[in-house]
């Protein structure tokens, strides 16, 4: 951790200053609801310094705005910066595992296909070889085109968690339409997530909120973590690591009273951590027996069901600054 403050003491004064401001306004924006602003920001102090700290409040503020493929993506990054931080890294990791869970998925299957079939997914191509995509909630347009031979265009929406498997089959122009019956499989949607029991659904409402108030208690305990260590230096002019002793920039001492606050501060975060991870491991073990449950009594998920058929309920933790709870939603 020491070693991150130290990169940025390096940069010169002036970015630091600009970057420290940056910082606190997306920290104010993203309080507000105003995560578009909040990411800007963000991304201004990116351009100083990228700490897993920052990459993970990105990654938070675009799983609100519903980009749950960019929030990914963010949180991946946030583990690579955390190589060398096992806190940092064992959040980043955590909160990934999570939203993993929630992104919807195109699954694009071709059968005898001509070699210059070009398919894409919401208008950008998949490259040869790729047949599942990430996609974030909403609609989405399926395309597969090939020289000489009909397109294929079909339209529809995925919620959190869906899983949407096309079989595609273009047929030739310079072949007579033949007369066929309805392909029973068509319109075929395979969606993840069969109604759950009331006991599963419990167990991982009771780790959402574990989870959902111990990530954040880690993630403030490790900003005002490496804050602290910005006024802890010791005899020798470098940061003191163990905050024994802790001492001005300059080698001065701090005064009683500032020392008794920096006491009062580290007992604080060294506290907030403790809960956190306990918390965190609380959330995981609940997490871990709802999925033995579910697995135990429904067997195999992931089975074709007709668009429309069915009832669906599906089951999403969410997790923000100061709140947590589970969200649920049904079609029947």
């Amino acid at each position: 951790m020491s070693t991150s403050v130290e990169a940025v003491q390096a940069q010169p004064a002036d970015a630091l200053e600009r970057a420290r401001k940056a910082f606190a306004e997306g920290a104010d924006a993203e309080t507000r609801g105003d995560c578009m602003t909040a990411i800007e920001r963000f991304e201004e102090v990116v351009a100083v310094k990228e700490t897993p700290a920052v990459r993970l409040r990105i990654g938070r503020c675009n799983e609100k705005l519903g980009k749950l493929v960019a929030a990914m993506r963010d949180y991946e990054r946030a583990k690579e910066l955390a190589q060398g931080e096992p806190q940092a890294l064992e959040v980043a990791a955590q909160v990934a595992a999570v939203l993993a869970k929630r992104i919807p998925r195109v699954e694009v299957r071709l059968v005898d296909a001509p070699a210059d079939t070009v398919v894409k997914v919401d208008d950008k191509e998949v490259p040869s070889g790729v047949a599942m995509r990430p996609v974030d909630p909403g609609r989405h347009r399926v395309t597969a085109a090939a020289a000489g031979y009909e397109s294929f265009d079909e339209t529809f929406d995925l919620r959190e968690g869906q899983t949407r498997a096309l079989t595609i089959t273009l047929r030739s122009l310079r072949e007579p339409a033949t007369p066929s019956t309805p392909d029973a499989s068509a319109g075929a949607v395979e969606v993840t997530g069969e109604p759950l029991p009331w006991l599963p659904i419990g167990l991982y409402g009771a780790g959402a909120i574990a989870i959902g108030v111990g990530i954040p208690l880690l993630i403030t305990s490790i900003a005002d973590d490496s804050a602290l260590d910005e006024r802890c230096f010791d005899d020798s002019g470098k940061v003191s690591v163990d905050r024994d002793p802790c001492l001005r920039a300059d080698g001065g001492a701090y005064s009683k009273s500032e020392q008794a606050e920096i006491g009062s501060e580290r007992d604080s975060i060294n506290t907030r951590q403790i809960v956190g991870w306990a918390l965190l491991g609380a959330g995981a073990a609940a997490a871990g027996v709802a999925t033995v449950i579910l697995l135990t009594e429904q067997g195999e998920e992931g089975d074709e069901v007709e668009e429309g058929d069915g009832a669906e309920v599906a089951a999403t933790p969410l997790v923000g600054p100061g709140f947590a709870g589970w969200s649920m939603y049904g079609r029947f």
